[in-house]
């Protein structure tokens, strides 16, 4: 909790406002990754940063139904229609002046669309982050660690809900974690098969015990097929056949909020693993590439940890 105050204080001390808008059209770790580079450029240039939560698609309520708060929360709805994420709003008289209007009105300098390349900028992993009052001082990955320690932080109700989850799945005290994605991740890099996962960890370790997050059940079937001497656990349930994020957003709240509950619980499980192997280039990898020590973690395909 004493990071989190020294955070809000030193973060608050901070003139000129960013508002990041979190849950507008991306899968909850693309928005989540998103929000922590956004926080990095923020205290490396001297700029507030403040969220704007309400309309999140994976949540009812915002950022504070599954977690707690760790900066000012924005409750205007207008975030609605002018904070959009990579493109600025549409142009037009009416817009100029609902922009103009919110940031005189509630002290905003930046919206998520303005500074968006900018913490995007893959140059920014060469950057050096020293932010002594946070104990941050090292490359990009380092600051990262530093903020994913200070936001993901669940509240009572999800971490009761998340505790449940994980005792339901009886894992052993050691194994491994791996990361295969389906579904529409071939829009954005290529998918790799089961077996280039299974060679890489090949001579890291003897243990034979494995979590796999996967959004699709056909991987299980085939890890089983292929090499029956591991032992499988996971979350997927044997009806899902890929991840696809617009038909995701169609589906029924409380079937999302599920959904993300157990992706959150499936994280935390691969963040324990004695060893985690999945893609740099997904967002669950990218997350716990940031959140992981990187003596722990290996990237199929592109083995050191990247901006995404």
């Amino acid at each position: 909790m004493e990071l989190v105050e020294r955070y809000r204080a030193l973060n608050e001390s901070l003139a000129k406002k960013l508002v990041f808008r979190i849950g507008i059209e991306a899968g909850f770790f693309s928005e989540y990754n998103n929000m922590i580079l956004a926080m990095a450029y923020c205290l490396k240039h001297g700029i507030r940063f403040s969220m704007y939560s309400e309309n999140a698609w994976f949540s009812k309520t915002g950022w504070t139904e599954f977690f707690e708060p760790f900066c000012q929360e924005e409750k205007a709805r207008i975030h609605n229609r002018i904070n959009t994420r990579e493109v600025p709003p549409p142009p037009g008289k009416r817009m100029w002046l609902l922009t103009g209007i919110s940031r005189l009105k509630y002290g905003i300098d930046y919206f998520t669309y303005e500074l968006w390349q900018e913490f995007r900028n893959r140059a920014l992993e060469q950057e050096s982050f020293v932010i002594p009052e946070l104990g941050i001082d090292g490359k990009l990955r380092e600051a990262c660690k530093v903020l994913t320690d200070i936001t993901w932080r669940y509240n009572p109700a999800t971490q009761n809900e998340v505790d449940q989850i994980i005792e339901s799945v009886v894992l052993p005290a050691q194994y491994l974690g791996f990361h295969i994605r389906g579904g529409d991740k071939f829009i954005e890099d290529r998918l790799h098969p089961v077996s280039r996962y299974f060679d890489e960890i090949a001579g890291r370790s003897t243990c034979r015990n494995a979590f796999v997050l996967t959004d699709d059940y056909r991987v299980i079937d085939t890890i089983r097929h292929q090499y029956p001497e591991w032992t499988i656990y996971t979350l997927c349930r044997e009806d899902e056949r890929g991840y696809y994020h617009q038909d995701f957003m169609k589906r029924d709240p409380d079937f999302i909020r599920e959904q993300t509950l157990r992706l959150f619980t499936s994280t935390d499980i691969l963040r324990n693993s004695e060893f985690f192997i999945g893609t740099f280039t997904s967002n669950p990898g990218m997350y716990l590439g940031m959140r992981m020590n990187r003596e722990r973690c290996l990237g199929v395909g592109n083995t050191s940890w990247r901006l995404w």
